[in-house]
């Protein structure tokens, strides 16, 4: 189902426009109609020939790697800072994650990294985009281009980011879009597979194995919520934007903070606002944020550091991310935060840090 919690104060407001839209989806000779549409245009959204609706992320994945022929004995660099869902369906094909460290500039993948990892077995790259975040992809599309290697994007959040005039999920061959903007940074539930090849979306389409409760293409319904949200954000990316900017200003002048900011030649579709601070106060940060109503949100652990995929794997200790992902805090950015609203977050991360002597400053 598409995550639609973000969105309740919206859906009241256009409550005739759902009742319509219940009448016609009950209409046999309608049938196909919404979920088609919306399809159709998520791929014009995105700029990608294809997109396939599924509820099942993971799962479509494992036909990915069917359809490219990379199974036993193969390896697929990827992120820790990833959903263990897609961290299972790589074991369960008998493949190995190689797992690579992640950059403290945008939180997507160590390029550098990944050249140190490529071996004669490496079949695949997956480069994540955690909480929209975008990268500069070009020198991986050239490696993998290069090693005739499959570049996989999995988009988490803000699926309306860009690079140079292009959307993120579009760059390698196969994107992985997510439908939960509240999610931490992966969730490998339903979403859309974006493609420019004939072969693949026609292979996924028509898999005589797909199982229709598990990862079956979304309902008229959905397709309806979908179509809505599509326009939905687009009235909204201007005004979470300014938002953006403007707390961008306010913490950019606390010496103990450190935002993230936007590359030369992007869009960023703010969705989640992450804060970095040092990692022994950003409990007590929480702890206030929360007090003063703010809905604040730590991250996941890596996906290394579960108990399954250690017991699996014993992959090695990752430094850059594990520290990250203990110095990380994340703010929802809504179109409809009042201005009190965001004074008080201001204000308090201001007057938190303001009367601290005991903070460290980043290494």
């Amino acid at each position: 189902m598409i995550d639609l919690q973000t969105h309740t104060e919206d859906f009241t407001k256009d409550s005739r426009f759902f009742l319509s839209i219940f009448k016609e989806v009950l209409e046999p000779s309608l049938e196909g109609r919404y979920a088609q549409s919306f399809e159709q245009d998520f791929a014009q959204h995105l700029g990608s020939v294809y997109s396939i609706s599924t509820h099942s992320l993971a799962r479509s994945l494992q036909k990915c790697f069917d359809y490219f022929s990379i199974g036993e004995w193969d390896e697929v660099i990827c992120p820790s800072w990833l959903s263990t869902q897609y961290i299972q369906t790589v074991i369960s094909s008998k493949i190995s994650p190689v797992f690579a460290e992640i950059s403290p500039y945008t939180l997507g993948i160590d390029f550098r990294d990944v050249s140190h990892k490529l071996s004669s077995k490496t079949k695949a790259v997956i480069m994540t985009y955690p909480y929209g975040i975008p990268s500069d992809i070009s020198y991986l599309q050239n490696l993998c281009k290069e090693k005739g290697i499959l570049l996989i994007e999995i988009v988490p959040q803000a699926f309306a980011t860009k690079y140079r005039g292009k959307n993120i999920g579009t760059f390698g061959d196969v994107g992985l879009i997510e439908f939960h903007p509240k999610h931490m940074y992966s969730e490998a539930n339903s979403g859309i597979v974006a493609t420019d090849c004939d072969a693949l979306a026609f292979a996924l389409r028509n898999d005589p194995k797909r199982n229709k409760e598990v990862d079956s293409s979304f309902s008229e319904m959905e397709g309806a919520i979908g179509l809505w949200i599509l326009d939905y954000l687009d009235k909204n990316q201007d005004k979470r934007m300014h938002l953006a900017q403007r707390l961008d200003k306010s913490f950019e002048i606390i010496p103990n903070v450190s935002i993230f900011h936007e590359l030369c030649g992007a869009q960023w579709d703010r969705q989640i606002y992450p804060l970095r601070v040092s990692s022994h106060v950003r409990e007590e940060l929480f702890d206030l944020l929360k007090s003063q109503g703010v809905q604040v949100i730590k991250p996941q652990s890596p996906s290394h550091l579960h108990s399954f995929i250690q017991a699996h794997l014993r992959p090695p200790q990752l430094i850059q991310t594990e520290r990250l992902s203990k110095e990380i805090l994340l703010i929802p950015i809504s179109a409809g935060l009042s201005k009190q609203e965001e004074i008080t977050l201001t204000e308090t991360v201001n007057s938190f840090f303001l009367h601290r002597r005991d903070l460290r400053y980043f290494a």
